[in-house]
C-alpha cells in the first residue's frame, strides 16, 4: 500500500504559480519574484493597507495560509518589523482617503513594503520563517528526505513564524485504513458532530449546560469522543475533578511548543500503521491489539521485541486460541528467563483477547483496572490502527504533562482524568493544525528526547532545550524504524515475513521546526517541569534503596489521617470498620498531595521532596492499646553536616532544614487533627563500626509496597518493649525510641532537637522471624538495612487539644513552629494549593460525620474554612476576633505575626 501524504502543498500564488512550478534554487531560497512583484503592486489599491492589519490581505506567494497575518498577530509574533509595515501601511490608507493625501499616502505604503516583504520572501515555499545558508544550500536538513548529518537546521537571520509551516488549517488529514476524514484545526467541531449523532437530548443538555456552571469543562467537553463526554457528565464528582485537573495542566503554549520541537517525528503513527499494513496485511489490526497489549511497563523496543517473538511463536504453534496455550507462547516468546513468570500480570488477559478473537476487526481489548492495560493500551491499538482522535496516554506523556500516572489507571470506559487530559491534548493540537495523535506523538517524543539527552549527557533538562538536535529527536524509537534494523528483521523473516519486510520503505518524517523566541521560553518552563520530575525520581530512588550519599539523609514523614480519639474531632472513627478509615484516610492523603503525587507542605517549602508513600501505622495510644490505620509517607532528602558524638562520627540536620520539617509537621498536625505527628531521619550505618553493622538494633526491613494491616498485628506481636515498626511505604523500620535524649547546640545554634542514641540490638531470632513474616509475598526479597537516626521530632498535641472547644492551645502550638520560618518560605507555603487542601478537608469532615454520625469540633471545621478562604494570612487576621477557633493567640502576638507574613523579616 502507498502512504497518502498528509502533510498537503504549499498554496497557489497571486499569479497561479506553485512551488513546483518555478526553480529548484527558487524553491530553496524562497524566492518567487513575479508572485511577490504582483503581490506588491496589488498592495497600492486603498483600503489594502487597512485589510492586511485586519488579517484579511490575501497572503503572498509560498506563504502557508489564504490570508497573512493580522497587525495584531504580528506583535504577538514577535515579528515587528512586519508589523510597522503593517502600521505604516494603514497610515497610508487614512491618507488616501483625502484627496489632497492620496499622493503622500501612496508614499507611505511604498515605504512599507520593505519592511513586509521581509516576512514573505523569508518563509518561501516552506513557510517556515528560515532563511537557508546559501553557502550549504543543498545541505541543509530541511531539503532533504533522510538527514544523516547531527544537528539542528541552519540559524536564521529572520525569526521564526509560530506552529508549523508546512500545515495548513482546513487541509484534509488523508486516512490509510480507518475510514475517518478530519480536518486540521476542526477536531472540535467534528467531536461534536459525534456527540450530536449518538448522544441524547437529555445528554446534549447536560454538555450544554456546562457553558455557564463550569466553563472550563464545556470547552473541554467539545475536544471528548461520544463515550468520554458520557462518563465526564455522569456525576457531578467527575465535572468537579475535570475541572480541578484543567486548572493544574500546563499552559497550552508548553505543549505546543514541546509538539513543535518534536515536530521531526510527526508521523509516528502513521508511519507505524504503514508499516503494520504492508508487512501483516490483514493480519495488521491483530498485530497492533498484540503490540498494545504488550506495551503496558516496557520500552518502545521491548514491545516490539516481546510482541514479535510472540507472533512468531503463536503462528508457528498453529495459531491456538485457548488460554492456556497462549500463556505457554508467551512465556517462551517475552525477555526473561522465568518462562510464565516473566510475564507481566498487565498484559495476560489483554493478549489472549488480541490472539483469540476470531475477527480481527471485533477485537476489543479490555478495559480493566490493571497498570493501566485499559484506557491507554485501547487508546493505543487505535492509534496504531489510523485512528486519528484518540489520545495515547502513558508513563511518558504523564512525564510530559506533570501528573502522576494513577490518574490514567481505572476499570470500567477509563477513569474520567484520562479522557480529560485526552480532551486538553486535543484541544492543544487543534490549535496549532495537529490531530490529536500528531499531538501526543511529537509532545511524547520530545519530552523523552528531553528526559533522555539530559540524562546521557548530565546536564539539566533545561539546558539540553538549546542542545537537542534533529538526531536527536529522530533517536526516539518507533516502529516503522526499528522494523528497518536486522535485529527486528531477523525475526520477521524467520516468521515468513522476510519478502514483505524486504519491501519496506523508509519513512519521510517531515522537516525540522525551528522555536520561535516565545516558544523557547514556553519549551524552557516544559523542560524545567521535567527538571523537576528527574529531582523527584532521584529523591524517590534514594527512598528506596537508601543508597544516599555520605552527606545526606532520608526523612521519613511518616503520619496518620485518621483524628485522635482525644482530639474531639470525628471523634468515634478509630474504632470504624476498617473501609471507613481506609476511604477517609485516602481522600485526606489525596489533600496533601499534588499532581505529580508530591506531598504540598514539603514541595512549597522548598524541601528536595519524594513521591508520598501509602503505608500501614502502628501506634500506641495513651491507654496502651497499639492502633493500626492507613498512614502516608512524604519523604524527604535532607543534607547532613558533619559532628561527633562521643566515640562515634555522625551527621546533624542543619537548623534551617529542621525549622521546615517542624513547620511542615506541625500544620499538617493541625490540619488533621492528630494527636501526635513524628518525623525520622536516617542514615544507613557507615562500615567504620562493624560491631554495630553486624547486629543493628535499628533496621529497614525492605519491601515493594505498604504492608498490610494483618502483618502489622503480627509483628507487633514479635517486637519488645520500646521498638515500634513503622511503614515508610517501601519498607518496614524497626526503631526503638527508648531512651531519647535531647540533642542542643547544633553548630553553636541553641536548638533543643530530639535525638536518639544507640539502643540494645534486637535477638537476631526476633530480627529474622519479622523480616521472614514483612517479605513473605516479595518476589524479590532484598537485604535488610541496618540504619542510624540522625535527626527527628514528635509534634505532639495530645495536651493541646485535650484542653477543648476555644482554649487556643492547638493553634498556639502550631503557628509556634510556623512563627519561626523566614517569611519567604511562610508566603511560599500560604499558597493556592494550602487553600484548596484546606478547603477538601473541610468538606470531606463534614461528609463524613454526617454520613456514618460522628461528632466533630465547629472550632477546627471553621479554621479549615479560614484557611480555604483567606490562607494563613486569613487565619491570623482573625486572631483577636470572635472567629471560633481550637486556638487563638493573644492580639499583640498576632499583630507581630500578620506583619512577618506581609514581607518582613523573621
Amino acid at each position: 500500500m502507498t502512504l497518502r501524504d498528509e502533510y498537503g502543498l504549499a498554496p497557489v500564488g497571486l499569479l497561479g504559480t506553485r512551488p513546483d512550478m518555478i526553480s529548484v534554487n527558487q524553491q530553496l531560497l524562497g524566492v518567487n519574484v513575479p508572485g511577490h512583484a504582483a503581490h506588491t503592486a496589488s498592495y497600492m489599491i486603498p483600503g489594502t493597507g487597512l485589510l492586511d492589519s485586519l488579517g484579511f490581505m490575501m497572503a503572498g506567494p509560498g506563504v502557508k495560509g489564504r490570508f497573512g497575518p493580522s497587525l495584531l498577530d504580528s506583535i504577538r509574533n514577535q515579528d515587528y518589523a512586519y508589523a510597522l509595515g503593517q502600521g505604516l501601511g494603514t497610515l497610508g490608507d487614512v491618507a488616501q482617503m483625502f484627496p489632497p493625501l492620496i499622493a503622500a499616502g501612496t508614499m507611505i505604503k511604498m515605504m512599507s513594503n520593505p519592511l513586509r516583504a521581509t516576512k514573505n520572501i523569508s518563509r518561501g515555499v516552506t513557510g517556515g520563517g528560515k532563511t537557508p545558508d546559501t553557502n550549504n544550500i543543498l545541505k541543509s536538513e530541511s531539503f532533504v528526505d533522510n538527514p544523516t548529518a547531527p544537528g539542528p537546521v541552519q540559524p536564521s537571520a529572520v525569526e521564526p513564524q509560530p506552529g508549523f509551516s508546512d500545515i495548513q488549517m482546513g487541509d484534509p488529514v488523508g486516512d490509510l485504513v480507518s475510514g475517518q476524514k478530519p480536518i486540521r484545526g476542526r477536531t472540535d467541531k467534528e467531536l461534536v458532530a459525534m456527540q450530536r449523532a449518538e448522544l441524547s437530548p437529555k445528554q446534549l443538555e447536560k454538555i450544554n449546560a456546562l457553558k455557564t456552571t463550569h466553563p472550563s469543562v464545556y470547552k473541554a467537553s467539545r475536544f471528548m469522543l461520544p463515550g468520554e463526554v458520557t462518563q465526564l457528565i455522569g456525576s457531578q464528582k467527575n465535572i468537579e475533578a475535570a475541572e480541578r485537573l484543567l486548572d493544574v495542566l500546563p499552559p497550552a503554549k508548553e505543549m505546543t511548543a514541546l509538539g513543535k520541537m518534536g515536530g521531526a517525528k510527526r508521523g509516528w503513527y502513521r508511519a507505524s500503521t504503514q508499516a503494520l499494513v504492508d508487512v501483516f496485511g490483514d493480519d495488521a489490526p491483530r498485530f497492533a491489539a498484540l503490540l498494545a497489549a504488550t506495551s503496558p511497563q516496557t520500552s518502545v523496543e521491548s514491545n516490539l521485541i516481546n510482541s514479535l517473538n510472540i507472533w512468531k511463536n503463536w503462528t508457528a504453534a498453529g495459531r491456538p486460541t485457548s488460554r492456556e496455550k497462549i500463556l505457554d507462547v508467551m512465556g517462551d516468546s517475552v525477555q526473561g528467563e522465568k518462562g510464565r513468570d516473566s510475564i507481566l500480570g498487565a498484559w495476560e488477559n489483554n493478549t489472549v483477547t488480541a490472539l483469540s478473537t476470531a475477527n480481527p476487526g471485533d477485537i476489543k481489548l479490555s478495559l480493566g483496572d490493571i497498570n493501566l492495560s485499559g484506557a491507554k493500551v485501547d487508546s493505543f491499538m487505535a492509534n496504531l490502527s489510523d485512528d486519528v482522535y484518540r489520545f495515547t496516554n502513558d508513563a511518558w506523556m504523564a512525564n510530559t504533562l506533570g501528573v502522576e500516572q494513577s490518574l490514567f489507571q481505572g476499570g470500567g470506559k477509563g477513569p474520567p482524568a484520562y479522557h480529560v487530559v485526552s480532551a486538553y491534548g486535543r484541544q492543544v493540537g487543534n490549535s496549532i493544525g495537529l490531530t490529536p495523535r500528531e499531538m501526543q506523538e511529537t509532545a511524547w517524543t520530545a519530552g523523552m528526547a528531553l528526559l533522555e539527552g539530559a540524562k546521557s549527557r548530565g546536564i539539566p533538562v533545561t539546558e539540553m532545550v538549546d542542545k537537542l538536535t534533529r538526531k536527536d529527536i529522530l533517536a526516539t524509537p518507533d516502529f516503522a524504524t526499528l522494523f528497518q534494523l536486522p535485529e527486528y528483521r531477523g525475526i520477521l523473516s524467520d516468521a515468513g515475513y522476510g519478502d514483505k519486510v524486504s519491501k519496506l520503505k523508509e519513512f519521510n518524517f517531515p522537516p525540522d521546526q525551528p522555536l520561535t523566541k516565545a516558544e523557547r521560553n514556553a519549551a524552557l518552563k516544559a523542560a524545567q517541569r521535567l527538571q523537576e520530575l528527574a529531582q523527584i525520581r532521584n529523591a524517590d530512588s534514594t527512598v528506596k534503596t537508601l543508597t544516599m550519599k555520605d552527606y545526606e539523609a532520608v526523612v521519613n514523614n511518616i503520619f496518620e489521617a485518621v483524628p485522635g480519639q482525644s482530639t474531639g474531632v470525628l471523634t468515634g472513627m478509630v474504632d470504624a470498620p476498617e473501609n471507613i478509615r481506609k476511604n477517609y484516610s485516602q481522600q485526606a492523603f489525596k489533600a496533601f498531595t499534588d499532581p505529580r503525587g508530591v506531598d504540598i507542605l514539603n514541595k512549597n517549602l522548598g524541601l528536595n521532596t519524594a513521591r508520598t508513600l501509602r503505608g500501614t501505622g502502628m501506634y500506641e495510644d495513651g491507654s496502651g492499646i497499639t492502633q493500626f490505620n492507613p498512614s502516608a509517607n512524604a519523604p524527604t532528602i535532607s543534607p547532613v553536616r558533619a559532628t561527633s558524638r562521643g566515640s562515634d562520627h555522625v551527621g546533624t540536620i542543619p537548623f534551617n532544614e529542621l525549622t521546615k520539617l517542624d513547620a511542615a509537621a506541625a500544620l499538617r498536625g493541625g490540619l488533621l487533627a492528630q494527636e501526635g505527628t513524628p518525623y525520622t531521619a536516617i542514615q544507613p550505618l557507615t562500615r567504620t563500626n562493624p560491631s554495630r553493622s553486624e547486629t543493628p538494633g535499628e533496621i529497614i526491613i525492605p519491601r515493594d509496597k505498604a504492608a498490610t494491616t494483618k502483618s502489622m498485628e503480627e509483628v507487633a506481636k514479635l517486637l519488645p518493649s520500646g521498638t515500634v515498626a513503622t511503614d515508610t511505604g517501601k519498607g518496614v523500620g524497626l526503631l526503638n525510641f527508648d531512651g531519647a535524649k535531647q540533642l542542643g547546640g547544633i553548630h553553636g545554634e541553641t536548638r533543643s532537637k530530639t535525638y536518639y542514641p544507640d539502643v540494645p540490638p534486637l535477638p537476631r531470632e526476633t530480627r529474622d522471624e519479622v523480616t521472614g513474616l514483612l517479605q513473605a509475598d516479595q518476589k524479590k526479597p532484598r537485604e535488610t538495612v541496618g540504619v542510624e537516626k540522625v535527626g527527628g521530632n514528635y509534634i505532639d498535641m495530645t495536651d493541646e487539644f485535650k484542653q477543648g472547644v476555644g482554649s487556643q492551645a492547638v493553634t498556639k502550638k502550631m503557628f509556634s513552629e510556623l512563627d519561626k520560618l523566614p517569611a519567604k518560605d511562610l508566603n511560599k507555603l500560604d499558597n493556592a494549593e494550602l487553600k484548596l487542601a484546606a478547603k477538601d478537608l473541610l468538606e470531606l469532615n463534614a461528609r463524613t460525620a454526617a454520613k456514618n454520625n460522628f461528632p466533630t469540633r465547629e472550632d477546627h471545621q471553621n479554621l479549615l474554612r479560614i484557611i480555604s478562604e483567606k490562607g494563613l494570612k486569613g487565619l491570623r487576621a482573625a486572631i483577636g476576633t470572635k472567629e471560633l477557633l481550637p486556638a487563638i493567640f493573644v492580639l499583640g502576638l498576632g499583630g507581630q505575626l500578620y506583619r512577618q507574613h506581609s514581607g518582613s523579616d523573621s
